[in-house]
């Protein structure tokens, strides 16, 4: 795992309305291969903020979180995505406190123009309840297999 957060800046934020999910730990992506040039998945885990209600994660076609995807080029909406306990719970679909999901958003097949090395993207978490937990990345200039970008 390489870490790119030498040289530029990374940037993380949330919406003042993001009181339902806040963004815990690093942000990985992953790449079929060193050979090509385009990430394959955004990996990353969610908790509820202290005092935050459960949120139903269901994943889709039956969805009611919605992931977006944006970067200089494209904005695409309503992504699939994958959800696994990360932090055991009680098994269930319900985020509830002390939980911590993991969810990974396969962008390789979702997305028009590939994500690719030196590339700022961000990506949009829309809660059932209308919040949004936002964060920024930025690839790095090479892509390896796994790729932390803290």
């Amino acid at each position: 795992i390489r870490d790119s957060t030498q040289g530029e800046p990374v940037s993380v934020y949330a919406t003042e309305d993001s009181e339902s999910l806040e963004l815990r730990g690093a942000v990985f992506l992953r790449c079929a291969d060193m050979g090509t040039a385009q990430v394959e998945e955004i990996i990353f885990t969610v908790a509820l903020p202290e005092g935050g209600a459960p949120v139903n994660m269901t994943p889709p076609p039956d969805n009611v979180v919605r992931i977006s995807y944006e970067d200089p080029v494209q904005q695409v909406s309503d992504l699939p995505w994958r959800m696994e306990e990360y932090i055991p719970g009680d098994g269930d679909v319900m985020l509830e406190p002390g939980e911590t999901f993991l969810l990974s958003v396969p962008v390789g097949v979702a997305l028009e123009h590939p994500l690719g090395p030196d590339t700022a993207f961000t990506v949009s978490v829309r809660t059932p309840d209308g919040a949004v937990m936002r964060f920024q990345r930025m690839a790095p200039a090479v892509l390896d297999p796994v790729m932390n970008l803290n």
